[in-house]
């Protein structure tokens, strides 16, 4: 929140990356306390993209909460962390989040999430959710809180820590974006589009077929001269009218997810496919699929910039903060790889198998 014209020139009131340093120590002080108190400290450690994360969880209350979605992505020995991520909550370790140096009351009043950030810090506070998402970019170090683990919001489940981990990999050679991505070993492509556009249906039904999974959701994708894509979350999503049409599926479905209260049904598909996941494969194009009643499906070449104008939007848009550079990357991508407009049958068989032979015939 900016501060008045009053407090920007008084020199002895302390600037906002000094309070925010202030309130990060206050916070791993509270989470130390809190994982000393339970004795019961539980870390875990992640390759992600090219990065080793080291997940620290002050007790065992989140750990099936946060894991599930990274555990294709999991190292069994103890590495070198290049990111630290700590994750607690106040009501199982007794511990209150400490005050939080800004006036924030406004926003806690509109129930609107509130921001920080320079060069140093990203700050996410979500009232709505109880939840606060802050990282040290020059300590490699964040912190995860939030109120109660068993409010946890679906969508922490399903893509969790996508705050912290979208500020970290944007400070580095990879972006990460709003696509569902597929493919084989030797290439693949990203599906991008707005919510409802086909993206989560295509790629859930190639797990039926020879294409191989990598997410339905979110991704992460180099901006090199030869761009590479990297699984995230092993976790895909169904509304809940489409559930009757994925019966495979649900031997992965998550059995804390209650449909009475979510939106969307939540699968963690490494569970059940685990041969299917797809951690990483070289990109050859990006598909905007679109639906429509056709028999069949068809595909045609786009430019650049319709590309950009699919996917740009939809990643700012669920994914705030470096802004202009995220754009920048992205154009940089869609100008490397050929977009192609897919149009989607009705038939979803026909669609995966279609997909497939589109992949057959790039990787020649």
């Amino acid at each position: 929140m900016p501060l008045d014209e009053a407090e920007r020139h008084d020199s002895e009131i302390p600037s906002n990356d000094s309070k925010c340093r202030l309130f990060f120590n206050d916070i791993i002080e509270s989470y130390n306390k809190a994982a000393s108190s339970s004795s019961r400290e539980i870390r875990r450690f992640y390759k992600i993209g090219c990065s080793q994360i080291g997940l620290n969880f002050a007790n065992s209350k989140g750990v099936p909460l946060i894991t599930p979605a990274f555990e294709h992505l999991k190292t069994e020995k103890r590495i070198k962390a290049e990111l630290k991520i700590y994750l607690w909550d106040s009501t199982s370790t007794g511990l209150e989040l400490p005050r939080v140096p800004w006036n924030v009351s406004e926003c806690i009043k509109q129930n609107q999430p509130w921001q920080y950030r320079s060069k140093r810090f990203n700050v996410l506070f979500q009232p709505e959710n109880s939840t606060l998402n802050i990282v040290d970019h020059k300590l490699c170090k964040a912190c995860f809180w939030v109120q109660d683990f068993q409010n946890l919001p679906q969508y922490e489940m399903g893509s969790p820590l996508l705050a912290i981990l979208h500020w970290w990999f944007s400070s580095r050679d990879l972006q990460l974006i709003h696509a569902a991505a597929v493919g084989r070993q030797g290439g693949g492509v990203i599906i991008v589009g707005k919510g409802g556009s086909g993206k989560s249906s295509i790629a859930l039904s190639c797990l039926q077929h020879d294409v191989l999974y990598a997410g339905d959701d979110y991704c992460l994708v180099s901006n090199k001269q030869k761009p590479y894509v990297y699984s995230l979350y092993s976790t895909g999503k169904l509304n809940a009218q489409d559930i009757p049409l994925f019966p495979f599926l649900k031997f992965s479905m998550d059995n804390l997810a209650d449909l009475a209260k979510h939106e969307k049904s939540l699968y963690f598909i490494h569970r059940c496919f685990p041969k299917k996941i797809l951690k990483k494969f070289p990109l050859k194009a990006v598909l905007i699929p679109k639906l429509n009643d056709c028999g069949s499906p068809d595909i045609k070449k786009v430019s650049p910039a319709y590309g950009l104008l699919s996917l740009g939007p939809s990643t700012i848009f669920q994914l705030p903060g470096f802004e202009i550079q995220t754009f920048r990357k992205l154009n940089e991508v869609v100008k490397k790889v050929p977009c192609y407009s897919i149009q989607l049958s009705r038939d979803r068989k026909n669609n995966s198998s279609f997909l497939s032979q589109f992949l057959t015939h790039i990787l020649i």
